[in-house]
């Protein structure tokens, strides 16, 4: 009976811990399931797809059921949710708004999230700029203007203009000056014979910083709200004309943002500047620096689901401003200058000039202004502010003492529109409100003055053009002003109408009515019209121009005019002007009557450079030049801008007057011109020179040997078309024809390895001409075979040692047959072999 009971447990423990029945049995215990046995998680490589578009990535991912975890770091900078914290792992799964969908066939994990999450793409309206350091070679220019001219009643006098330079010294030296003389018939007492000087100034550059610094007679620069004036001494500034390639101004950015791949385009005022496909998310459009004034950008992209998407964002853009963060300033310092233009050196008391200007916010730009003399001090400052879309407002305020104290303001708005501009400006001084301009002058007048405009201008489409202007200018004893009006429209087939008139104050109407006429083929300008002044004269006009083309030619200007005597009948006066432009100087000549009086004149002017030794005739230089070099060679073609501005002389020198300071331009050479055996490795620079100054442009050209040779094995049969010719250093070429082979960049007797048929080979030296213009072909050159075992031994680019009986002939007996031999030279057996 107890047996039953025992029976129970030993079951019953059986059942709960078979492995310790297997143990009483003596066996093992079964394997446990392990703890990753039950965890689903696995390890996976995916490709990973966002909205549609390939990331180029393959990511580490952790799938655990539905989840998908992923690094943060793998999501490529994404804005997720704030409520993610800093985690440094993500389950895509869980992100609200997104949607997840695992390509297993394809390992690939797509991803559609909200656009905005999406790094930022910057789509530049225009490349980087490069800063192109400005160039300048040492050398000198006189820049000149002989012009004389004669009265009817006889008296006759020349004049001589000049500007001297010296550049490329660490800076640029100038000075320009005028010399008179009074041929004959001078009236007593009345003559101003001689030479007066201008300006004479030294200039330095540095394009890192955009500062220039002026020593000698400068000019201050002013603001919209002062004056400049003339100083003997030294002036630093900041420059911006160095670096044209810098947008000084606040520019619009124009965001959107796109949640599949798409192509955007972006219009202004209905013109598309720009087209680019974009990846999913946020972009902006920056630095279209072709705007200016209000307008609209339109911002076209597509959707998810391939609707258009049009955007329009309002703009306004004015160059008035500075960009935040960007200052200007001019510190100027020495004698005011007297006289200018009467005294050679005028000088005044000592006086300085400082102005400073800085962009604070993309709307907001402050401005200060001080100067300072024996018997003045001022100062001042202002600001310009932009007003969304509705334009500019410039605001400013200055005080002076001098022999008394005064204030100044002014005041200054201005909107530029597509179709419409207005613009107006006030400006009042105070009595007893003096500055340096009114010293310089002499002006010791210190009146209360006011000085008032209002101009506004609208586009009428086909209808044309229409402008006004007010001025009012008031002093204490006097008062000025004036009423403008104009009218303007294009009536095709190169017509246009201009009809203006102004008024002043008690006065008739004064106005003009004008037909122009473009000549088709000729470059010429044709007008006729009819004006009648204020006090009621009217007079007929009728002329005929034509602008002298730059690269040489033929201008004129011929004129006639009719109206009324002093008596009461009519008078005809006329013009006549006649000038060549040549490439060493430009010619003029002419007459014109007025009044029963006549006057002739004549003159030539251009200039002359010096550089590298040499003299260079050329029409004025405004600014920079280049000299282009081609190394001796003469009867080269230029191009300036992919213009042909000319060629070379038989020096091999061209002088190019045209070139533009700091901006890189973009010369070029045509060397279909070259002999065979010249060749050059750039037929194209862009250079930048410094303002005022030249720059020696070298084009190196080198000579080569060209040959063209008939090879021929050792019974005299040409080589077969086609075999491969290899040359030491690399190069190679082929046979053709009649065993015809052509060799080029050769500086001396080469030994060249023919591979022939069957693995065979063969070497041939070939004789070079390197003095000769002409193609050299010296006729049939033998190529002697090579044995298997010099072959065999030929390895690493090393001459083998060969047979005696199997290497080329000496130079004693190189078999070449044709007009002319080349011998070897002394030391061939040291030629490198190359293999094909």
């Amino acid at each position: 009976m107890c047996s039953t009971p025992r029976l129970g447990l030993l079951l019953l423990s059986v059942a709960t811990d078979p492995s310790a029945a297997l143990a009483d049995q003596g066996l093992p215990p079964p394997p446990t399931a392990l703890a990753t046995q039950t965890d689903t998680s696995e390890s996976l490589y995916l490709e990973l797809i966002v909205n549609t578009r390939s990331t180029a990535r393959v990511v580490s991912v952790r799938k655990q059921g539905e989840h998908f975890w992923v690094e943060r770091e793998a999501l490529g900078g994404m804005a997720l949710p704030s409520a993610l914290g800093d985690a440094s792992e993500v389950d895509l799964a869980a992100l609200d708004r997104a949607k997840l969908r695992y390509d297993a066939v394809n390992q690939r994990l797509y991803l559609d999230v909200p656009g905005a999450w999406l790094p930022p793409q910057m789509l530049a309206g225009r490349p980087a700029p490069s800063v192109e350091p400005a160039r300048s070679t040492p050398g000198a220019l006189i820049n000149y203007d002989l012009y004389t001219s004669r009265v009817d009643t006889g008296r006759t006098r020349t004049s001589l203009w000049h500007e001297l330079r010296v550049f490329g010294i660490g800076g640029a030296f100038s000075s320009t000056g005028r010399f008179r003389y009074q041929l004959w018939d001078t009236p007593s007492g009345e003559s101003d014979d001689g030479y007066i000087r201008y300006d004479t100034t030294w200039r330095s550059f540095d394009q890192d910083s955009l500062r220039t610094l002026e020593v000698g007679d400068v000019i201050t620069r002013p603001l919209a709200w002062t004056r400049a004036v003339r100083l003997g001494g030294l002036q630093l500034s900041r420059d911006f004309s160095i670096r044209p390639d810098l947008v000084t101004y606040p520019l619009p950015a124009f965001a959107g943002s796109t949640e599949v791949p798409t192509t955007v385009d972006l219009l202004i005022d209905g013109n598309r500047i720009d087209r680019q496909d974009i990846a999913p998310g946020p972009f902006t459009f920056a630095d279209i620096s072709t705007l200016n004034g209000a307008g609209e950008a339109t911002i076209v992209t597509r959707d998810a689901s391939g609707q258009r998407v049009v955007t329009t964002l309002p703009f306004y853009v004015t160059n008035e401003l500075l960009r935040p963060g960007l200052s200007s300033y001019s510190i100027g310092a020495g004698a005011l200058r007297e006289d200018y233009a009467q005294r050679n050196f005028g000088y005044g008391q000592a006086a300085a000039d400082a102005s400073y200007r800085y962009g604070v916010l993309d709307w907001l730009t402050l401005g200060t202004h001080a100067e300072t003399a024996e018997s003045l001090a001022l100062g001042g400052a202002g600001s310009t502010l932009r007003l969304w879309r509705l334009g500019t407002l410039e605001l400013a305020l200055q005080h002076s003492d001098a022999r008394r104290s005064g204030n100044a303001w002014s005041a200054g708005y201005e909107y530029r529109g597509s179709t419409f501009s207005v613009g107006a400006r006030w400006e009042e001084r105070e009595s007893g409100f003096s500055d340096l301009s009114r010293l310089a002058a002499d002006d010791f007048h210190d009146g209360a003055e006011q000085r008032g405009q209002v101009t506004a201008s609208a586009s009428l489409g086909e209808w044309g053009s229409v402008a006004a202007g007010y001025f009012d200018i008031r002093g204490d004893d006097y008062t000025s002003r004036l009423l403008n009006l104009s009218y303007q429209r294009s009536l095709g087939a190169g017509a246009q109408l201009a009809l203006t008139a102004s008024r002043e104050p008690g006065e008739s109407w004064a106005g003009l009515a004008q037909l122009t006429f473009s000549l088709p083929g000729t470059g010429g300008v044709a007008s006729v019209g009819t004006y009648r002044d204020a006090t009621g004269e009217v007079r007929e006009q009728a002329r005929y121009a034509r602008s002298a083309p730059l690269d040489g030619g033929w201008g004129w200007n011929l004129g006639v005019e009719r109206g009324d005597d002093q008596g009461g009948g009519s008078r005809l006066d006329g013009q006549a002007e006649i000038q060549y432009r040549h490439r060493l100087a430009t010619l003029r000549g002419g007459y014109y009557e007025f009044d029963d009086s006549a006057y002739y004149f004549a003159g030539v002017g251009g200039s002359v450079a010096l550089m590298e030794s040499r003299l260079f005739a050329a029409n004025e230089i405004r600014d920079a030049f280049v000299v282009v070099s081609t190394d001796g060679h003469g009867n080269i073609p230029v191009r300036y801008e992919n213009q042909r501005v000319g060629t070379t002389d038989d020096d091999g020198y061209l002088l190019v007057p045209w070139g533009n300071a700091w901006y890189p331009g973009k010369y070029a050479i045509n060397t279909l011109s070259l002999p065979p055996n010249m060749a050059t490795s750039d037929v194209e620079q862009s250079v930048a020179v410094q303002s005022q100054s030249g720059y020696l442009l070298n084009f190196p050209l080198e000579r080569h040997a060209a040959t063209h040779v008939k090879l021929v094995d050792g019974s005299g049969e040409a080589l077969p078309v086609g075999t491969p010719i290899s040359i030491p250093g690399g190069g190679s070429s082929i046979v053709g024809w009649d065993g015809m082979a052509y060799f080029e960049s050769l500086t001396a007797a080469t030994a060249v390895v023919a591979r022939l048929p069957q693995d065979g080979r063969c070497r041939a030296m070939i004789p070079v001409e390197i003095e000769k213009d002409v193609l050299y072909q010296p006729g049939a050159v033998t190529c002697y075979s090579i044995t298997a075992s010099s072959v065999s031994s030929d390895a690493g680019n090393e001459e083998p040692t060969k047979p005696a009986d199997v290497l080329p002939p000496t130079a004693d007996t190189l078999s070449v047959s044709g007009p002319s031999r080349s011998p070897a030279p002394s030391n061939w057996r040291t030629a490198v072999e190359v293999r094909p």
